[in-house]
């Protein structure tokens, strides 16, 4: 998933909402469901709302996440 660096960046995954709050070099701030959320980069998977959630990259420009489902569904 890939969120520009926009000030309202949201999108949906898996029937979830996610949206971006803020991010810096080192990690990311989402709004997972809802719920606030903070993923840090080289974190191998950090769960929220049923979301494995990790950091492939981070620029000037976008942040691309991996998002995969932990139910395995």
């Amino acid at each position: 998933m890939t969120f520009e660096r926009a000030e309202e960046a949201s999108a949906s995954a898996f029937g979830t909402r996610i949206d971006l709050v803020s991010a810096t070099t080192d990690s990311v701030e989402l709004r997972v469901a809802g719920i606030p959320f903070t993923v840090a980069k080289g974190e191998t998977g950090s769960q929220e709302a049923n979301l494995n959630i990790t950091i492939k990259s981070i620029t000037a420009n976008k942040i691309v996440l991996k998002i995969g489902d932990v139910s395995g569904v």
